[in-house]
């Protein structure tokens, strides 16, 4: 369901667009003026398109730096070699950043509960 729903949501909202596009927008109001739904130009066609292309790419641009991430996080884990450097995550390092600053662990935990 977490990712039929969104997929789902993404179909109608372009098949919303589509037809918004091919037969125009209506306003109940207006149509007791005019009687015929309003057509979008080519600007508002050339827009939707654009702002398309800019959300796919920052998406996807988003989507291959979180899946290369940091390359010491792929070396095979092994349990009789402590690795040289551990690197947390980036919302961990201010946290881990406490906890090394403080060489008592009980100052350096309470340090970090109290950040939080």
């Amino acid at each position: 369901m977490h990712v039929l729903i969104p997929f789902i949501i993404s179909v109608i909202t372009c098949l919303h667009i589509y037809v918004l596009h091919q037969v125009g927008s209506s306003n109940a109001f207006a149509t007791l003026i005019i009687k015929e739904p309003i057509k979008l130009a080519m600007y508002f066609k050339l827009k939707d398109i654009l702002f398309i292309y800019l959300m796919s790419t920052s998406l996807a641009e988003i989507a291959i730096v979180s899946y290369i991430g940091h390359s010491a996080n792929y070396i095979l884990a092994s349990p009789l070699v402590t690795p040289e450097h551990i690197v947390p995550e980036w919302y961990f390092l201010s946290l881990y950043a406490i906890l090394r600053g403080i060489p008592n662990k009980l100052f350096g935990i309470l340090s970090m509960f109290s950040f939080i």
